[in-house]
């Protein structure tokens, strides 16, 4: 959230503010894995054993990230489409980016960045 903020508060636009946070929370720990060796063992062992841990840290997240578009919305940053509700917009946008974690092929650590960026302008 600190990353987003910090883009707001630079006067970014949404499409910035949005994926600098996603780029925050996904993006560091899978550039942090990528180093590893044991990579897809790892990932394979936090869903297994962390599942609920997971579930509950995703629930948090979107609860702040659908705060933060409510936010976005009343400053006049973003539109949010009608029938379209922070709340929906924050779940998919967090599926987004763990989903654009778990592309194939593979995506190159250093252009993650670019794709959560690319997903959010979507």
């Amino acid at each position: 959230m600190a990353a987003g903020r910090a883009a707001l508060a630079e006067g970014q636009g949404a499409v910035e503010i949005l994926a600098s946070l996603l780029d925050v929370r996904d993006g560091n720990i899978r550039r942090r894995l990528a180093r590893s060796p044991h990579a897809i063992e790892i990932n394979d062992q936090a869903f297994r054993r962390c599942r609920d841990v997971m579930v509950g840290s995703a629930v948090a997240f979107q609860a702040k990230l659908a705060a933060l578009i409510v936010e976005l919305e009343q400053q006049g940053i973003l539109r949010v489409r009608s029938g379209v509700s922070p709340e929906d917009l924050a779940q998919r946008l967090a599926d987004g980016g763990r989903g654009t974690n778990q592309s194939l092929p593979p995506i190159a650590p250093d252009q993650l960045h670019l794709r959560y960026r690319g997903m959010v302008q979507a």
